[in-house]
């Protein structure tokens, strides 16, 4: 107990390298260890005892900092006197260990953690390599997250760009591990090369014509119109997809797709021929849930505007009625339509509330024709692209 209790304190242990160069709520200590740690689980090693050494040393190698603290390049702190502090902190986990009657674990921890600092062994030299590529990828991910982000005024000259300088760039040098290095570099030069598309979120209950309006201003506008769930269902129908049963499952139960299935697929879209180079894509039925929201919020772009179709039941349930003769779906049986849309309706509640908190979130009544709500999501899309950013009713 008494040693969860420490290495507990690792998750409240901001990353200070993020901090110092302004990221907001960065990721502590331990999201970064067990984010090595999966990539020491799908490393190509030798030997299973070799994939189980890594992923010991990942969750292992930075857990003296629970009492060392996170020191940096750029606290003036010496390698040696850096050196002395986390090896007190090891000492102080294997008495720890030892003290409530594990003292085997006591020494596991300690010749692991040496290993990872001798820097000799095959499995220490990878995790390395490992914790450079993880840090180079989490840096990727922050400068996708918060466009235009500056530093902490203490650190200045700090920037997310510095990982990827020459010379940590080449300390990532195993086969395996430099193809996923030479990715999220193409990755993050093409996002800085190319002016990042505006994406308008359109949401509202099942058959309220998210669709439908979204393909019409598409097409008139020449906008990109991407459905999630038609993306799902494309997957769902492929022979050769692994999400193929994953997806059924899902459509089965009713429940919304974990937010990086949804990442896969939008990313891959958007960087098809089909999109890529259209300034506007209009994002049909998504997000589901609060938590599809943060992934796009963290993968994609946190600068999007939003537009809620609302819609009562009984209108709704008239639209799915008639959708359901035709469409083939899974999700239109006509025995479970009104089920369908409370179930939806509640379900998109929290994720509905956060969006509209946005300033540069737009609500329309649908209850009315398809012409007139077509009319009115016209306006609210030329408001958007014009610049209006305005959290109100369009009516």
């Amino acid at each position: 107990m008494e040693f969860f209790a420490v290495m507990a304190a690792l998750k409240d242990t901001p990353r200070r390298g993020w901090e110092q160069r302004g990221v907001p709520s960065p990721e502590s200590v331990s999201d970064h260890m067990y984010q090595m740690a999966q990539i020491c689980l799908v490393y190509p090693w030798d030997n299973e005892r070799e994939r189980a050494r890594a992923i010991e040393m990942a969750l292992v190698h930075d857990a003296p900092e629970v009492i060392a603290g996170d020191v940096t390049p750029s606290d003036g702190v010496s390698k040696d006197h850096k050196r002395q502090r986390e090896e007190l902190g090891c000492d102080f986990l294997a008495c720890v260990l030892a003290n409530g009657g594990h003292p085997g674990s006591a020494d596991r921890l300690r010749g692991i953690w040496q290993e990872y600092e001798q820097h000799e062994s095959h499995v220490s030299k990878v995790v390395h390599q490992i914790d450079k590529l993880d840090a180079l990828l989490q840096a990727f991910y922050y400068t996708r997250q918060y466009p235009g982000l500056e530093p902490s005024p203490r650190y200045p000259k700090l920037r997310l760009s510095d990982f990827r300088a020459k010379e940590i760039l080449d300390q990532i040098n195993d086969p395996h591990l430099k193809l996923i290095r030479d990715t999220i570099l193409h990755k993050w030069n093409a996002y800085e090369s190319q002016r990042l598309p505006r994406f308008i979120l359109v949401v509202g209950g099942p058959g309220v014509g998210k669709g439908t309006q979204c393909a019409e201003a598409a097409a008139k506008k020449g906008f990109a119109h991407i459905s999630v769930g038609d993306l799902l269902r494309q997957e769902q129908a492929d022979p050769n997809s692994h999400f193929r049963e994953f997806i059924s499952k899902s459509f089965k139960a009713k429940v919304p797709v974990p937010p990086e299935l949804a990442m896969v697929l939008l990313n891959r879209e958007c960087d098809s021929d089909r999109i890529r180079g259209k300034q506007v894509i209009l994002l049909d039925g998504f997000p589901r849930s609060v938590p599809q929201l943060e992934a796009f919020e963290q993968q994609i772009t946190n600068e999007y505007s939003t537009i809620i179709m609302e819609c009562s039941g009984d209108n709704l349930l008239q639209r799915l009625t008639v959708r359901a003769k035709s469409s083939g779906r899974q999700d239109d049986d006509p025995a479970e339509l009104s089920i369908r849309i409370d179930k939806a309706l509640k379900s998109d509640e929290p994720v509905w509330k956060r969006l509209a908190a946005r300033p540069t979130t737009h609500t329309i009544p649908c209850d009315g024709s398809v012409t007139e709500v077509a009319a009115q999501f016209a306006r609210c899309v030329d408001e958007i692209v014009g610049g209006g950013t305005s959290n109100r009713s369009s009516g």
